[in-house]
């Protein structure tokens, strides 16, 4: 109970942290900016991608750090807690977002249910990676480089967008082909190196084989908590995402399911060195015993001895001979 006091607790603080800290990070350096004016559906949706990104972060980092040694409902519960913390840590962002213009729907309610969305579904994923250390490594080092791309953003006019390099000092073909391209190929790259790690440090061949779907499916989720968007702004990030979870989680599945050289052998060996079935002999009826095999019979005295009546002991001694005359 102690055990799961301190998981569950930890867990719901830390998310709550996290998720407070990069939402602030994030609307001081105009990473997010709830409080604007959009004109376009698309850009509020970016927006809204970053919001649910910042959420799903929280929660994984939150639940992975806290119930790293704890058993199956602990890590369930701390996922639980961890959820709950990350979404009041985002509702942070609500305050400025209570200022918006945007051209559909009430962005107070929008951000809302967006946050809630990310945080339901990253129980499951943080529950999943908390049970293996090449999961959550996946996701923290996907994670730094997502920062890292909005820090580098921040350097050019135009807003962030989640996993995306900034345009200002970028012809426009380029652009798309990066935005396109860059993100699976990342993902492919750093699913490579965990996994590889992972099988060299002799980890469990399952969570080294979904590895790889850690880090790219948090800003997979995001988008599609976000929408596709109506152009090409929203939809080259989108289909980016998808194809990033996709191509990361093939490379760890080629890396991880195979068996080891070493498991191989010792299989192999269990299977020539493994004793050969014996036969045991049934269980014997009541009342039954095998007949013993008799002589066979060479004259006809054998089976006319067979017709007279067989006399036992006792019948020997009842036998009293009477006298003659």
């Amino acid at each position: 109970m102690k055990t799961w006091g301190r998981a569950t607790s930890a867990a719901f603080l830390l998310a709550g942290v996290t998720a407070a800290a990069q939402v602030g990070i994030a609307v001081t350096v105009r990473i997010l900016q709830l409080d604007a004016r959009f004109d376009d559906v698309d850009a509020w949706s970016a927006q809204i991608a970053l919001l649910a990104w910042f959420t799903l972060a929280a929660v994984m980092l939150g639940t992975v750090v806290s119930s790293r040694n704890a058993g199956l409902g602990t890590r369930f519960s701390a996922a639980i807690a961890a959820a709950l913390g990350g979404a009041l840590g985002s509702a942070v962002a609500l305050v400025p977002a209570r200022h918006a213009d945007v051209p559909l729907g009430d962005p107070l309610l929008l951000a809302g249910i967006a946050i809630g969305l990310a945080a339901a579904a990253g129980t499951l994923l943080a529950f999943v990676s908390a049970h293996g250390r090449a999961l959550a490594w996946n996701a923290i080092v996907y994670g730094i480089v997502v920062w890292a791309l909005l820090g580098e953003a921040t350097t050019g006019p135009d807003p962030a967008r989640l996993g995306q390099l900034s345009e200002a000092r970028l012809s426009g073909p380029l652009v798309h082909n990066l935005g396109l391209w860059g993100p699976p190929a990342a993902a492919g790259v750093l699913a490579l190196v965990v996994a590889v790690l992972a099988r060299v440090r002799g980890q469990h061949r399952l969570p080294i084989a979904l590895s790889g779907l850690a880090g790219p499916a948090m800003v997979a989720i995001a988008y599609l908590v976000a929408g596709p968007g109506s152009s090409d702004y929203q939809k080259i990030p989108w289909v980016a995402a998808m194809l990033a979870a996709g191509v990361g989680l093939a490379v760890s599945v080629v890396v991880g399911l195979p068996p080891r050289r070493d498991d191989a052998v010792a299989e192999a060996m269990s299977t020539d060195t493994a004793p050969l079935p014996q036969r045991q002999p049934g269980p014997v009826a009541d009342g039954f015993a095998p007949r013993p095999a008799s002589r066979r019979p060479d004259s006809t005295e054998s089976w006319l001895n067979d017709l007279s009546p067989r006399r036992t002991p006792e019948d020997k001694q009842q036998f009293v001979p009477r006298p003659l005359g």
